[in-house]
């Protein structure tokens, strides 16, 4: 069964009368040029006809033209793993974490229905855990952003086009204040909606300026959330070795009487077979 053959368009126009293989390591040129090339088998066919001329056939696949995007696209998966940044597009506008200005290692994620406070902690319990988490299920944050002033300030913006502002020492359960970007008119923040219109809030004076003592009692609050988190982490895994430890000792008792009815069925069996014996006697 033949593998390939010629085309009547460019071959030979007579009877050909010789055909061989290229020694391998060699290969004609679309100008006729030898070269040597690093293929061990024989890649092309030298023959030659009765109508005075004389061809050369390529057993390789033709080459495959690609566009620039498939060539892009090539280099890109060749590219090593390691190279690519999986957090390229956290150097975009669009920033999911924002760190605190005036506490070291404190974040506030903003997403959805949600806003979240976390403490950067080699404890994995004090890591993944938040040390407040705010849910709304009438309204969705879009934005949110610390005070330049205040370290325990947290500025709020929402799908209704109200800005909250939440005061972590006095109450987190509500914001403190809730201002509508279309009635009042604050100062020193901007605010821009979705007609593109930009408004300027002014921020009065108590939020603008902390109270006293107000950054270490910040830090005093968080560090009472991380020994709350700590402490509750150390409970739950205390009560899961308490309940390994009522497992093993269950199964130790269990072991236990069945050796005591093993050894009661024994003396019964021992019993039996005395009195069988003495009414034989």
């Amino acid at each position: 069964m033949w593998k390939a053959v010629s085309s009547i368009e460019n071959g030979h126009k007579a009877a050909v009368t010789q055909i061989e293989w290229v020694p391998a390591g060699l290969q004609a040129t679309k100008n006729g040029v030898w070269e040597k090339v690093a293929e061990k088998e024989p890649v092309q066919i030298f023959t030659t006809s009765t109508d005075g001329s004389y061809a050369i056939w390529d057993m390789r696949p033709p080459p495959v033209k690609k566009s620039m995007t498939q060539l892009k696209k090539k280099k890109l998966a060749e590219q090593d793993p390691l190279e690519l940044d999986p957090w390229a597009h956290l150097n975009l506008v669009w920033k999911p974490l924002l760190k605190a200005t005036l506490s070291k290692g404190v974040l506030l994620t903003v997403g959805g229905s949600n806003f979240s406070i976390w403490k950067e902690s080699e404890e994995q319990a004090i890591a993944k855990i938040p040390l407040l988490s705010v849910h709304s299920n009438d309204k969705k944050y879009t934005a949110g952003e610390w005070s330049p002033t205040r370290p325990g300030l947290i500025l709020m913006a929402t799908d209704e086009g109200n800005i909250e502002v939440w005061d972590l020492l006095e109450k987190t359960h509500e914001p403190n204040v809730n201002a509508s970007i279309i009635n009042s008119k604050l100062h020193l923040l901007a605010v821009s909606d979705s007609c593109g219109t930009l408004h300027i809030l002014e921020l009065p004076w108590n939020l603008r300026h902390p109270t006293n003592n107000e950054k270490s009692s910040v830090q005093g609050y968080i560090h009472r959330e991380e020994q709350r988190i700590l402490y509750f982490d150390e409970a739950d895994e205390h009560e899961a070795s308490e309940n390994l430890t009522l497992a093993a000792d269950a199964d130790h008792l269990e072991n236990i009487l069945d050796d005591e009815l093993e050894n009661e069925f024994k003396d019964y069996l021992k019993l039996e077979k005395e009195i069988n014996e003495s009414l034989t006697v």
